[in-house]
């Protein structure tokens, strides 16, 4: 039980929109859609969404129920962001300027 936890960003195009996405782990990573950047995540769910600040660092809250059969869970965690291409964030690669982490494996201890 960790109501505090979250998935903490950083290097993420500035004063952009960001989504955490959980699932299942694809090592090598893959462009399922052809946009241009690598996800490493299989299967996958939305969970947060978040706005970058100037700097580009952004928080994604993700609390933790106290489960007992959480213990010894591990999730798999993606950031996916749009930058905003008229404030001038035009460095990534990917379509409609989207940029991805690298990926986040977590897993539940007691």
């Amino acid at each position: 039980g960790a109501e505090d936890f979250a998935v903490l960003c950083s290097n993420a195009p500035p004063r952009s929109a960001g989504l955490l996405a959980l699932g299942t782990r694809v090592t090598d990573g893959w462009d399922p859609l052809g946009l241009g950047i690598t996800l490493h995540l299989g299967f996958a769910l939305p969970a947060v969404a978040a706005t970058s600040d100037f700097g580009g660092a952004a928080r994604f809250p993700l609390p933790i129920p106290a489960i007992p059969f959480l213990v010894g869970f591990r999730v798999h965690a993606q950031t996916v962001w749009m930058g905003d291409a008229a404030a001038g964030d035009t460095c990534s690669p990917g379509q409609y300027e989207l940029a991805t982490s690298r990926g986040l494996s977590i897993r539940l201890l007691p």
